[in-house]
């Protein structure tokens, strides 16, 4: 159940030695789950989470669904045209990863995992033994998981600068731009080679891909990744986390709120994106992210009763909910020490993070069974 629910949500963590992977057909199935799992949450945060007014996905996707602005006539037609762009992706990645020093079934299994943000393991590979090549290719691929898919099809259908236009995109290539400097000089002087590691660490952090990585990391190190995994990609990716959007409108409310207190008759409106965010949009922001973090804080003092360590509950709960597969280097191999009881409440805590705990806490209410 651990292994099953780790894959179809694009967690990419294991209880299980990498090892008994070593078969062709296990591997395959493993990133097969992630790769099906990471266009499935794809669909249901452009269809699903919108309708159900979740999070404040709705106003992401409102130029998508407005009808004198929509960019494809009928919902099938944007899951056919996101089905293409994943696996076209996918298909390139594998052609520039083969095209390397790697083997086919490497390429596909690594692409696959790169496009989902899976970051399943590879048998016995870990991602720092790869060439810089491959790294590079790699965080290419991660990127286009981590970015919003839907605005790829505006650029192919001839709004060139639609991605790039987009501020939550900007956001996420400024946040990956401070991160890899400050764990470029982290690593600097370690036996690990900063220009290649520290973008390929960063990008695989905040797009929640965690591959399979063993380097050591300081506490300022994990402390910054933690917080990069708890933060996710962007809205309608494949990633895990509280999205970039969320933060960024909280930061502008907040902001305005400062200047309601210095200018108390002025009006300041919170915008993104030349949108105005409403009041409805707020309060789902504000609940979602109190939600995703209590749900962590909640999970991590769940696998404390269990005997867990305080960091090594919290980091574990981070990564769980964030369906992030890094976990701090030297402390993935605890996992496999798990008691029964505290590998279920990882179950959860995965399917929480995955769903949004605001649909997680919705069915567990019974005035939904009521009706």
């Amino acid at each position: 159940m651990f292994e099953s629910v780790s894959n179809l949500t694009a967690t990419g963590l294991s209880v299980v030695p990498t090892a008994d992977y070593s078969l062709t057909s296990v591997r395959m199935w493993k990133n097969l789950l992630q790769w099906v799992g990471g266009f499935g949450l794809i669909l249901m945060v452009m269809t699903l989470f919108p309708a159900m007014k979740i999070g404040g996905t709705q106003l992401m996707f409102t130029e998508f669904s407005d009808r004198s602005e929509k960019i494809m006539p009928y919902a099938s037609q944007i899951a056919k045209a996101l089905l293409f762009i994943y696996a076209g992706f996918t298909v390139v990645l594998t052609i520039l990863l083969w095209a390397g020093s790697m083997s086919f079934m490497d390429s596909l299994h690594y692409s696959m995992s790169a496009i989902s943000t899976g970051g399943g393991a590879i048998a016995d590979q870990t991602a720092d033994m790869l060439s810089p090549y491959s790294k590079i290719v790699l965080s290419l691929g991660m990127l286009v998981g981590g970015s919003t898919l839907m605005l790829f099809i505006k650029t192919f259908q001839g709004d060139w600068f639609a991605y790039l236009k987009d501020e939550q995109t900007k956001c996420f290539y400024l946040i990956i731009s401070i991160a890899a400097v400050i764990v470029f000089f982290q690593l600097w002087g370690t036996d690990q080679t900063p220009a290649s590691s520290s973008l390929f660490l960063v990008i695989s952090t905040i797009t929640t891909t965690g591959f399979n990585i063993s380097y050591r990391y300081d506490n300022v190190l994990q402390f910054l990744l933690l917080i990069l995994s708890v933060l996710g990609g962007c809205s309608g990716s494949t990633t895990g986390g509280i999205k970039i959007f969320r933060i960024q409108i909280i930061y502008r409310l907040t902001k305005n709120q400062l200047l309601q207190l210095l200018k108390p008759f002025g009006i300041f409106p919170t915008l993104y994106n030349r949108t105005e965010v409403t009041e409805s949009i707020l309060s789902g922001i504000l609940m979602a992210v109190f939600l995703h973090i209590a749900g962590l804080l909640a999970v991590a003092f769940g696998l404390v009763c269990y005997g867990s360590g305080i960091w090594y509950s919290f980091s574990l709960s981070a990564t769980l909910t964030s369906n992030c597969g890094t976990f701090m280097g030297e402390y993935a191999e605890h996992l496999q020490t798990l008691c029964t009881e505290a590998k279920w409440i990882c179950v959860i805590a995965m399917l929480m993070g995955r769903f949004e705990f605001v649909t997680f806490v919705v069915v567990c209410m019974m005035p939904f069974w009521r009706r």
